[in-house]
């Protein structure tokens, strides 16, 4: 530990760092440079009651709460640039390799849906940072 806070010492000074009196004495210097003082310990303790202005542009302002995003919501739902949502549609994922899914309803189904007017309203609540 004393190694870390001393100086990197010169062959001059590491003869005279041999004894422990000078050993102390210059240890001493280092301590006191990064330990508080009372006075200073104390002017922290008491700095966020006082209201000077250079304690008040330190004191960090009140923020708003960040709003929570509906993940339901985001998996199901990507937000264009015109503020419309983009959504799949249902059906396509699996039964439809049978007589009665004909291609032409696939390609249908494969195609983009946009949520309607009326959800956009409450898609923009659910996903406030979309």
């Amino acid at each position: 530990m004393l190694s870390l806070l001393r100086p990197l010492a010169t062959r001059a000074t590491a003869t005279a760092l041999r004894t422990s009196a000078t050993r102390a004495a210059a240890v001493r210097p280092c301590l006191a440079s990064w330990w508080p003082t009372t006075a200073n310990r104390l002017a922290r303790i008491t700095a966020p009651f006082s209201t000077t202005a250079a304690v008040l542009a330190l004191v960090r302002k009140p923020t708003q709460s960040k709003l929570k995003t509906h993940k339901g919501a985001a998996k199901r739902f990507k937000a264009l640039a015109n503020g419309m949502f983009k959504r799949a549609k249902a059906g396509r994922v699996h039964l439809n390799s049978n007589r009665s899914m004909s291609s032409t309803r696939l390609n249908r189904l494969g195609k983009t849906a946009y949520a309607r007017p009326a959800e956009r309203k409450t898609l923009r609540k659910l996903l406030p940072y979309a």
